[in-house]
């Protein structure tokens, strides 16, 4: 890229940059702990902060419907959140048949 003497590029603004990032792998690790026992309360602040900052984040730690039960069982908090995040997807009602 080549600047033309007396013009600066346009500057460009990632509104990003303030927010919270989330290590997937890390949050996927706490899903799949959450699926078999109750999270410490540091790991459960940190997965539903991460749920709210980024609504795609189901998606990114490999949630499926079939984790509701046991997410249910073992950390209610969590699932309910999951299930708010899913409930404008075309997936949700395979989440509320698990829950039947």
């Amino acid at each position: 890229m080549f600047l033309i003497p007396g013009m600066l590029p346009e500057p460009y603004w990632d509104f990003n940059m303030a927010t919270e990032q989330f290590n997937f792998a890390q949050m996927k690790k706490y899903l799949n702990l959450a699926c078999r026992m109750p999270l410490r309360p540091i790991e459960q602040e940190q997965l539903l902060k991460s749920l709210k900052a980024d609504k795609e984040m189901v998606y990114h730690i490999d949630m499926c419907p079939a984790k509701l039960p046991d997410l249910v069982t073992h950390n209610p908090r969590i699932a309910k959140d999951i299930v708010i995040c899913m409930t404008h997807t075309q997936e949700i009602s395979k989440y509320y048949d698990m829950l039947n």
